[in-house]
């Protein structure tokens, strides 16, 4: 899917373009047209390229600004009683939070209601107890 994706959002951006350079949607839809019948269908072999790169970069730094601002999540995969699942940053840094209190000492109590203090759920803990327990 991601490639059909790449696809079609090249395509919406280098006709956009085309459209702007041409004077309007016709100028664009007439030079497209015009540059695969005129060469039988050869020129797509640029055009789909094209459209490709365009559409992978675009939707690449799409990607990347919606990472960093929090609005897509990272997962991060890791394995579990020999499944591998794929983890938020948020989990594995409780997980890792839960390993390190283990190892400071702190009962499974004593991290499980410091946790609950800060907001985190039942199933939160008891995931993050599991993986720090899989991951020692």
């Amino acid at each position: 899917m991601k490639n059909y994706t790449n696809f079609l959002v090249g395509f919406a951006i280098t006709f956009i373009a085309m459209a702007a350079v041409s004077g309007g949607v016709n100028g664009a839809a007439g030079i497209l047209f015009a540059s695969v019948v005129c060469t039988a269908g050869i020129s797509l072999a640029l055009w789909l390229p094209l459209w490709w790169v365009v559409g992978f970069v675009i939707t690449g730094a799409y990607s990347l600004i919606a990472q960093l601002a929090g609005w897509q999540r990272i997962e991060l995969p890791i394995t579990v009683a020999n499944l591998t699942v794929s983890l938020t940053p948020e989990q594995v840094a409780l997980a890792n939070y839960t390993r390190d209190a283990r190892t400071k000492g702190l009962s499974e109590t004593q991290i499980a209601s410091r946790l609950a203090a800060q907001g985190w759920s039942n199933e939160e803990i008891e995931l993050a107890q599991r993986i720090a327990t899989e991951r020692q």
